[in-house]
């Protein structure tokens, strides 16, 4: 699975999380609000139905946290194995510049011994010979002097790649293109190994504050899913306080509607108490006055 997928997924997760609980609070919402029940503990069996949903809901949503953190810490790991690469690859480099200036001031030596051999040889070779007679002299030296051209060219032909980054060919003197490999000074191998060990100290330390900040993210991330539960249960709370607020609104108008009902009602009563009192009284003053 690519990183985009498992970024997708984490997406079409959380969305799906999201919603369920929006389903969650509509449906507790419904059974708050609906009065037609067919039984009295029907509104209690669908609030326990609505619990479980809703901690169902959570231990998903742990999970997928826990998933996402295992994700996190391995991309953590993958990274830091990336890193532990590069600084072998790194330490193998510094190790073979090493043993490639070591080797190059080995064949410098080697090469140094070699002009000085050819020197001494060439110095040998040009020692004048005992004379003897003119013609035999002339011969003698001249087919010496053709075995000492023929050797020192030879010579200087095995040499010549050597010699100051110049060679020999056609009986002239080419240079050589600089090598890339040229040995180092002690100087400049001090110097690289001090550079190198630098940026193995700053690698190092840019490794420790990166796993830092790995884990201060994975603790802020750990922190951001505590809090998200946290405010969907304040919102959860805040949605019941509402509904109660609402129920207990409706009630308190249902009250005063009945008091209003109940005061109509007992000023009824007393108007007709008050006639019945006035028409008892002048009943007896009738029989008062009439009766003989």
């Amino acid at each position: 699975m690519c990183e985009w997928e498992r970024n997708e997924l984490d997406d079409e997760s959380e969305r799906a999380i999201r919603q369920c609980s929006q389903l969650i609070r509509s449906f507790e919402r419904q059974i708050r609000s609906d009065t037609q029940l067919r039984a009295s503990d029907e509104a209690a069996h669908l609030e326990g139905v609505a619990r479980i949903l809703e901690s169902y809901l959570r231990k998903i949503a742990k999970i997928i946290t826990e998933l996402r953190s295992v994700r996190v810490r391995k991309t953590a790991e993958m990274k830091k194995m990336i890193r532990l690469s590069t600084l072998v690859q790194i330490h193998k480099n510094k190790l073979r510049n090493e043993a490639l200036a070591h080797e190059d001031e080995s064949n410098g030596d080697e090469n140094q011994t070699k002009l000085d051999r050819f020197h001494r040889e060439t110095s040998s070779n040009s020692v004048p010979l005992p004379q003897e007679s003119t013609s035999g002299l002339r011969k003698r030296r001249s087919g010496e002097k053709g075995d000492v051209n023929r050797t020192t060219k030879e010579e200087q032909s095995e040499v010549a790649p050597f010699v100051e980054g110049y060679r020999l060919a056609e009986d002239r003197w080419e240079q050589i293109p600089a090598s890339t490999d040229e040995p180092l000074s002690e100087e400049e191998r001090v110097q690289m190994v001090a550079e190198n060990e630098k940026l193995y100290a700053k690698l190092a330390q840019v490794d420790s504050d990166i796993l830092r900040i790995e884990k201060q993210m994975n603790q802020i991330h750990r922190l951001q899913e505590t809090f998200a539960e946290k405010v969907l249960d304040q919102e959860r709370d805040i949605n019941f306080v509402s509904e109660t607020t609402v129920h207990s609104v409706e009630n308190i108008r249902e009250g005063n509607e009945q008091i209003r009902q109940a005061i109509q009602n007992m000023a009824s009563r007393r108007v007709i108490l008050l006639f019945c009192i006035i028409v008892l009284t002048f009943t007896l003053l009738f029989l008062d006055w009439y009766n003989p």
